[in-house]
């Protein structure tokens, strides 16, 4: 897991932010792997809005990480419909 804002990881990965790789792996995800749903950080606002702008919708799922006291909220394709 990544430590927070300082530590060494995180230097990393500003150095690898904007230089579009996440965004080449999401599209991968949603092309190849037919990606329909994730799950991300309820407080990595970032995270959301880069999966918003990727064409995720925030649900109303919410659930405690396994392990931590942190929530983690689910984004799914808008052309994703379950079947219930």
């Amino acid at each position: 897991m990544w430590k927070t804002a300082g530590s060494r990881n995180s230097t990393w990965i500003s150095f690898f932010q904007n230089q579009g790789i996440g965004a080449s792996l999401i599209d991968f995800a949603i092309q190849k792997c037919e990606a329909k749903s994730l799950y991300v950080l309820e407080k990595n606002t970032g995270a959301i809005r880069f999966y918003e702008r990727h064409g995720f919708v925030l649900t109303k799922e919410r659930q405690l990480e396994p392990g931590t006291t942190e929530f983690i909220v689910k984004m799914e394709s808008p052309s994703f419909h379950p079947s219930y």
